[in-house]
């Protein structure tokens, strides 16, 4: 049977959540990424290799609230966002909550809403 022009993709990989409500296959178009879940949103254009969870939690062992609060913002986890919210010391509110980018100002009020 002919390809008609169109593109045959392959699947390199492919990568089921624990949860079993989401996954990821990287494949030669990229990689894509599905979920059951709507409120689950995926920005991949601020990752890079250092922003993962590990890297959030090493900011906060190193009592760094705004790079772990940027990088959860960065992964878009509830779990990690509140993590962080809650692990800023009162006195250190005015200083983080100014360091925080305008485009990330609306998700971190959802999460305070929650």
């Amino acid at each position: 049977m002919p390809n008609r022009g169109r593109p045959i993709v392959r699947t390199k990989c492919l990568k089921i959540a624990p949860t079993g409500r989401s996954w990821a296959a990287a494949t030669t178009e990229g990689v894509l990424i599905y979920s059951i879940d709507e409120s689950f949103v995926f920005y991949s254009t601020d990752l890079d290799v250092d922003v993962t969870p590990e890297a959030v939690d090493e900011a906060l062992e190193k009592y760094q609230p705004q790079r772990a609060l940027l990088l959860s913002l960065h992964l878009n986890e509830d779990s990690l966002i509140k993590k962080c919210i809650f692990s800023v010391k009162p006195l250190d509110i005015p200083a983080v909550s100014s360091s925080m980018p305008i485009k990330y100002l609306q998700r971190l009020i959802e999460a305070f809403a929650d």
